[in-house]
């Protein structure tokens, strides 16, 4: 939908109201965010555990022509469903170089050897090779064919909350209030060089970079972001971060304990705008409000 009062221009894009003033050109860009956020647990990391069951998994690789062809999901999941083998999950991951998918399977009470279905499965046009991944115990099997991880070409490095929060708690424990100043410069850090790389990605329209780096912020697990209000003349925004990844751990402080995500924020900010920007918690979950709010200001 697009409104055009006196001399702004109102449209609608994808999740973000944004408001340009049409003379002076480039003068004051303004976004709001009004996503409706729902909460939707996604389970990642190739590891499958159902208790006393009798897992089994294969690794599929194939040939970059099949991204294009048609069918070649159903071929394969129908050599299971034909043999009464049902399928407990199914990933793919698109590379470059080749096709890759694992299928995990529950062979309890299913009296077919397993050879016997990476045979068909090497049948199926466009397979290249395929690997046997062995439960680690009865009950619990977990990928141990491929590596890196990757994210967009990139490699990542997954942490469980356990040791997220062995590495958030645990420096406070070890270096005490300074730690915070350590995790905000690292933060901030990690937040320009995530800049440079989404700018790479997507280019520089100011509306894309702004969605494609909350949902990125979002993908990764930090939490979820809302971008309230972005001014390009004051050079200012203010953000909303819902569940966010540290600030979950202090719950109960009863101060604003964000020093990792906001130093994100700041230095994330400070690619777009191209200026020293610092950020400010002014609300926050671990002080009982329902999300943390940050103003992300010039630094001097």
């Amino acid at each position: 939908m697009i409104k055009t009062r006196k001399n702004r221009l109102i449209y609608q894009c994808e999740g973000l109201i944004v408001t340009k003033t049409l003379k002076p050109p480039k003068l004051k860009i303004v976004y709001w965010g009004c996503r409706i956020m729902k909460i939707k647990p996604w389970s990642i990391g190739r590891v499958a555990k159902l208790s006393n069951r009798k897992l089994y998994g294969y690794a599929l690789t194939l040939k970059t022509d099949a991204l294009r062809a048609i069918g070649i999901l159903e071929e394969i999941t129908d050599i299971f469903a034909k043999r009464g083998i049902p399928i407990i999950d199914l990933e793919t991951s698109c590379m470059p170089e080749a096709i890759r998918i694992i299928i995990y399977v529950d062979l309890t009470n299913v009296g077919i050897p397993s050879g016997e279905v990476s045979k068909k499965l090497s049948e199926v046009k466009f397979v290249r090779a395929i690997d046997e991944i062995k439960p680690i115990n009865e009950g619990l099997i977990i990928d141990y064919v491929h590596f890196p991880p990757v994210l967009m070409g990139d490699r990542v490095v997954l942490l469980r909350k356990p040791v997220f929060d062995a590495l958030i708690k645990g420096g406070y424990e070890k270096f005490g209030s300074a730690y915070a100043v350590f995790l905000y410069n690292v933060g901030f850090k990690m937040g320009i060089e995530g800049y440079k790389s989404h700018l790479k990605l997507v280019g520089n329209k100011s509306d894309t970079l702004l969605k494609f780096g909350g949902m990125i912020f979002e993908h990764v697990g930090f939490g979820i972001v809302e971008v309230e209000g972005v001014d390009k003349f004051s050079l200012r925004a203010t953000c909303k971060v819902y569940k966010s990844c540290e600030c979950e751990l202090f719950k109960g402080a009863n101060e604003p304990s964000s020093h990792f995500i906001r130093g994100m924020l700041a230095g994330w900010f400070t690619g777009f705008f191209n200026q020293g920007m610092i950020a400010k918690e002014i609300e926050c979950i671990a002080k009982g409000d329902e999300y943390c709010r940050f103003k992300i200001l010039r630094k001097y």
